[in-house]
């Protein structure tokens, strides 16, 4: 992860309110084998936003899935997408920009963060023998 001298107040107050706007916390409860899958979604017809949300985590050395979104009769517009699925980038995030959360996400963010803490294994492995997650080319 970076030092923190690289990290600008003023970008985590604007992914901030981009996840608080346009995200998703996701963290499943535990079924069958008694895992929970916690990710991070920033969805945006609006490549500009998702490129300066890019750019933000390429600093922060984020390792993150972009994919675009074909229109579709939901949706006339291409939409794109960022998804963060790694435990150890999930907890490192949301303790920026958990401060500058304000809406429901907050609530999200605190029980994903006290699930993910529980976790021991943070490196972004599975102990549980699952397969990796299909990996999109970086745009």
């Amino acid at each position: 992860m970076p030092n923190k001298a690289s990290i600008k107040k003023v970008d985590v107050a604007w992914l901030a309110g981009i996840v608080d706007g346009e995200g998703s916390i996701i963290c499943t409860i535990p079924y069958k084998r008694g895992y929970h899958l916690c990710r991070l979604t920033i969805t945006n017809t609006d490549e500009g936003i998702l490129s300066e949300a890019r750019r933000i985590l390429d600093e922060w050395l984020v390792v993150y899935r972009f994919k675009p979104i074909p229109a579709s009769k939901l949706s006339k517009l291409p939409c794109f997408r960022i998804e963060v699925f790694r435990h150890s980038e999930l907890i490192f995030i949301f303790e920026k920009i958990m401060p500058y959360l304000k809406s429901v996400r907050k609530q999200k963010a605190q029980f994903m963060l006290h699930i993910l803490r529980q976790n021991t294994r943070l490196d972004g492995r599975r102990s549980n023998g699952m397969k990796k997650v299909r990996q999109y080319p970086l745009i």
